[in-house]
């Protein structure tokens, strides 16, 4: 199977890169794009991810020939240029496909950002076992009543149509959108994966909190009032999830990919402060005027 991968040197796309070498038993030719110029590509970095063959963009024929020679095209939005993406979504409507292919698209949650809960759901119970101890504990009438802790319902398929985004994922709801589109065209299967907050690996987005706290550096803080539930994901497991997009046709066309644990910023934030540095109380940042309070 051809694969393309676009900027197959980025962080997501080093995970795929990794994870699409071989899929359903089958290996892969991998074909993709450098985030980088062609001429400074080096040729040990090619063969660290097991790239067959880079893909130039200059020659805008030849790379929209590349690209829709490949069985699987997988293009992560975190990197990408959105012109690129919609570039390539329209000429896979307007192409006739010589054979099956299967586009995923990955996405962020993100894009989902600033979905209003329909306010008969709005809050589930935190934990099953909890509940069920509280009830045991209602017939206890020496216990005072506590609240039972809550989090935000999930979101779902059913939720897709209400979907908001933050003001700089929009465009990326609207390459979502075509993507989704597309479905109905004939040998092609389209995919939007959304992902959490991704780390792992070369580790992005908590990497000034690992490296502060493996210093000892007591310059962590929360954002008030620290008990909002944040989706996070492995970057491997996204890989992961496309390979298996690309192996089971039974697969749906819209997936959030997020972590099955449950952790709000403020237990992920304390989690890396306690086990990697000396632990001390991490202290809540206010919004309206930046000062610190403790939580």
């Amino acid at each position: 199977m051809r694969i393309f991968i676009n900027n197959v040197d980025s962080y997501v796309g080093k995970a795929l890169s990794a994870d699409l070498r071989e899929v359903a038993g089958q290996k892969n030719r991998i074909f993709g794009t450098f985030t980088k110029a062609d001429a400074d590509v080096d040729t040990a970095v090619l063969e660290n991810l097991g790239v067959t063959r880079v893909v130039s963009r200059s020659d805008k024929k030849k790379y929209l020939a590349d690209v829709l020679s490949c069985t699987l095209i997988v293009y992560d939005l975190h990197s990408a240029v959105i012109e690129d993406v919609e570039m390539i979504l329209k000429h896979l409507k307007l192409a006739s496909l010589e054979r099956d292919t299967v586009f995923v698209l990955i996405s962020s949650v993100k894009v989902w950002a600033k979905t209003l809960a329909r306010a008969q759901d709005a809050r589930v119970p935190l934990n099953d076992e909890e509940d069920e101890e509280e009830e045991e504990d209602e017939d206890d009438e020496t216990k005072p009543k506590q609240p039972k802790p809550t989090k935000p319902r999930t979101l779902t398929d059913a939720d897709l149509d209400r979907r908001l985004p933050t003001l700089a994922c929009e465009p990326w709801k609207y390459v979502e959108t075509l993507a989704l589109a597309l479905n109905s065209k004939d040998k092609l299967r389209t995919h939007v994966l959304w992902s959490g907050v991704l780390y792992g690996n070369e580790e992005l987005t908590f990497n000034e909190m690992f490296k502060a706290a493996w210093l000892s550096q007591e310059t962590h803080h929360l954002l008030h009032p620290g008990s909002n539930f944040i989706p996070c994901i492995h970057v491997r497991d996204v890989a992961r999830l496309v390979r298996i997009v690309a192996a089971d046709d039974q697969v749906g066309p819209h997936l959030i990919a997020v972590d099955n644990s449950t952790l709000t910023q403020m237990e992920i934030v304390q989690g890396i402060v306690d086990q990697m540095s000396h632990k001390w109380k991490v202290p809540v940042k206010t919004h309206r005027n930046s000062e610190l309070v403790q939580g």
